[in-house]
């Protein structure tokens, strides 16, 4: 069965609701076919007060006219008598006879009504509704202001007269007397026991619950009181249990953990908050009731946003996300629900908010640590591609830069072939520093740090910058002289300076100013920078700054990624700042970028300070070859690259050393064990098959005790980490190298052996 709609269920429309909650008493309905019945019937209600006399209910009950016309029935009269129960205002409650046509008319109107009315009770010959002669007798109730007619026709009341003619008149008006009399006290009769339950009605109404009718009637009268006192039973279970949920939901309300409130769905003031909203918020309970839900709102929100959509709607709301202000002017990311109810009988929205910031900062944090995740693994990825080339990439141009040294050596100055070979060794370069880049931005590039200022650095490479950028850039250095120590390797802090600087100049092509800048700065709290966060402490900060056309928000998101440019092809190779950006990372730093599209740039940079206890380097050493050096005596090379291992010995033998050649390292254990003369220098690759570079330092250092080791190689630092080289301690030469280079360095290790030697002697 389906249940009534709310239209059916609406009573503040009817006669008996409207009087019971303007007189805050007993009101009585009209008769009228019921919304639920859908037959003629009449209803009683009662107001229901409250503590300070405000209505907060309607009690009411109503009776079917079909049963009042039941009760009427049993009563021993002619046949030809009809019983009629009119209400106050001449309205037809019950009728014995044609009920279908007149019950719920108004009769008002009628002579004989408006006469029975005015008198309310006592006896009158009277022309019926159906146009009926009758002696009809009437009586008013006391409290239910209904009128009893009892009518006979005045023919049938007075057959006995007309056929009793010769009888004696006494006897007829005895008999007329009668039946008046009891025509009398059956109104009177019938109207008792309505009586009686409208005083039950009267204090059931006024508030006592417990109240039961004790109305004895037969019939329907007995029903009726019957089902007054289910009636009452029932509201006063439905009240008790109304006051227990009652008590349970304001109990919910005030211990819940989240902050809850109710609030006026039209005017959105808040009716209630619990001790949860006044703890979270800051707002005494006072202040919360005086105010609404928009004053919780930050000003830079727009009405329009998702949740102040949902503060009016009648049905439920679940997780619209908002923002809410708490006393402190503090931001709150909110998630809330309501749903709407009655609060004393003001349409209202109950609303519970889930505090979601910390959440939210969370997953934020989540998302930022997942692109840093990303970056480096991207990084990472490219840097294993970097340093699996670099090897074999290094040889190759090892042997190229060599083999350009030897042949300019016997070219003269003015020959066309020298420019040839040395066009080929530019090339050859050009190449190395790309194999270099490749390393850097991968984080994979071997460093020598130093101890040194910052300032020191920019200060070094003034005249090359003014060399690099255009003549129409001013360049500007603010250069703070107590700048705080770095341990890092200067020769690539120059080359993050020259990349910011032709970054800078590529775009201010019109011209602009560039400065560049120095100074300490302590962090106090974790600072998020490109691909890292900085913890709190002492940093060395570098500022590079320029005027020119600014890089949007797109583009910063991919800043620092490898290969990736703005510029036309063939104008960049998308390394620079991934380099920079590299070099700043494998140096412990960070790097924050400021810029908007027209509004130049600035890259600030920081590197964390040197410990208390490192000291001071007297100078800062370029990582720059010298010139050729001459020695004497025997080296042990061990190359698995042939052309590396021709042009290394070429080089070796040409400055004055003996060289004992070995293509890897087994057999470079084997010359060293048949050899009966000194072994001055192993020089070794250390990515070789077999027996790695490592593993023959050991052997040897067993075999040939206190013998200096110089290791070459093109690889990563990380692979000469993993292949336990930089453990050592020994001296390193990158690769590419020239047989210059080769020379000056073997010619430092052997010299750094003497010493040594010399100490301990």
């Amino acid at each position: 069965r389906q249940p009534p709609s709310p239209d059916k269920l609406r009573v503040n429309d009817r006669k008996y609701f409207r009087d019971a909650v303007r007189t805050r008493g007993l009101g009585i309905g009209e008769p009228m076919v019921g919304r639920l019945s859908g037959a003629y019937a009449v209803a009683f209600g009662r107001a229901i007060l409250g503590p300070s006399g405000e209505v907060r209910g309607v009690i009411a009950a109503s009776s079917l006219l079909t049963q009042l016309r039941t009760v009427l029935i049993p009563v021993d009269l002619p046949s030809e008598a009809v019983v009629t129960l009119l209400d106050s205002t001449g309205r037809v409650l019950a009728r014995t006879r044609d009920a279908e046509r007149w019950v719920g008319r108004d009769i008002s109107n009628l002579s004989a009504t408006r006469a029975t009315l005015a008198m309310r009770d006592g006896v009158l010959e009277v022309v019926g509704v159906d146009g009926v002669t009758r002696l009809s007798g009437f009586a008013t109730a006391t409290r239910v202001p209904w009128m009893v007619y009892v009518g006979i026709p005045s023919e049938v009341a007075l057959r006995a007269v007309r056929e009793q003619e010769r009888r004696a008149l006494a006897l007829g008006i005895a008999s007329l007397t009668l039946s008046l009399l009891l025509a009398w006290l059956l109104a009177r009769g019938i109207s008792r026991p309505v009586r009686a339950l409208t005083a039950d009605a009267d204090a059931f109404a006024s508030g006592d619950l417990s109240h039961r009718t004790l109305a004895k009637a037969d019939g329907e009268v007995g029903l009726l009181a019957n089902s007054f006192n289910r009636m009452a039973d029932a509201l006063q279970r439905r009240s008790d249990e109304l006051v227990e949920s009652e008590t349970r939901y304001r109990s919910l309300f005030l211990t819940m953990p989240r902050p809850m409130w109710v609030y006026d769905a039209a005017s959105l003031h808040f009716l209630a908050v619990n001790q949860a909203a006044v703890d979270h918020y800051g707002f005494s309970n006072g202040a919360f009731l005086s105010m609404s839900v928009l004053d919780l709102r930050p000003d830079e929100d727009a009405a329009s946003d998702g949740e102040f959509w949902q503060l009016r709607r009648s049905g439920p709301v679940t997780n619209v996300n908002g923002r809410h202000l708490n006393s402190r002017g503090d931001l709150l990311d909110v998630e809330v629900s309501s749903d709407g109810l009655l609060f004393g009988n003001v349409p209202a929205r109950l609303m519970v908010v889930n505090d979601v910031t910390e959440r939210r900062r969370t997953e934020s944090a989540l998302h930022a640590s997942q692109e840093q995740l990303r970056q480096s693994q991207k990084m990472e990825a490219v840097g294993s591609l970097a340093g699996g080339i670099a090897h074999d990439f290094n040889n190759l141009l090892t042997a190229i830069l060599g083999y350009c040294d030897l042949a300019l050596e016997g070219i003269d100055a003015g020959s066309p072939a020298r420019e040839d070979v040395e066009e080929v060794r530019r090339v050859a370069n050009r190449a190395a520093e790309l194999t270099h880049q490749l390393l850097a931005f991968s984080r994979r590039q071997v460093l020598k740090p130093q101890v040194f200022a910052l300032s020191e650095v920019v200060a070094q490479t003034d005249k090359i910058l003014r060399r690099l950028i255009s003549e129409n850039i001013v360049l500007d250095l603010v250069l703070d002289e107590d700048t705080p120590l770095i341990r890092a390797d200067p020769t690539q802090l120059e080359q993050v300076i020259l990349n910011l600087a032709v970054n800078a100049r590529d775009a201010m092509p019109r011209g602009g100013r560039l400065s560049i800048a120095t100074r300490g700065t302590t962090l106090v709290q974790p600072r998020e920078v490109a691909g890292a966060v900085l913890l709190p402490g002492r940093y060395a900060t570098l500022e590079v700054a320029d005027t020119g056309t600014g890089i949007s928000q797109q583009v910063r998101q991919r800043l620092f990624e490898p290969f990736f440019t703005t510029k036309p092809r063939g104008q960049g190779t998308g390394l620079g700042l991934a380099t920079v950006y590299g070099i700043v990372q494998q140096s412990g730093g960070g790097i924050e970028v400021l810029s908007a599209t027209g509004s130049g740039t600035t890259f600030i940079i920081h590197i964390p300070v040197a410990g208390a206890t490192e000291e001071r380097a007297q100078e800062i050493v370029p990582r720059t070859a010298g010139a050729s050096a001459r020695g004497e005596g025997t080296i042990l090379l061990a190359e698995d690259d042939d052309a590396v291992r021709a042009i290394a010995a070429e080089a070796l033998t040409r400055a004055g050393y003996r060289v004992l050649a070995a293509r890897d390292g087994a057999s470079a254990l084997a010359i060293a064990t048949t050899h009966d003369g000194p072994i001055d220098l192993l020089l070794t690759d250390v990515i070789m098959p077999g027996m790695n570079g490592r593993e023959l330092a050991e052997r040897l250092s067993l075999l040939r005790p206190g013998l200096p080791v110089l290791f070459a190689s093109g690889y990563t630092d990380n692979v000469l980490a993993d292949q336990g080289a930089r453990a050592l301690g020994v001296a390193l030469l990158d690769k590419p190298f020239t047989p210059a280079a080769l020379t000056s360095k073997v010619a430092e290790v052997l010299g750094t052996s003497l010493a040594s030697a010399i100490d301990h002697g």
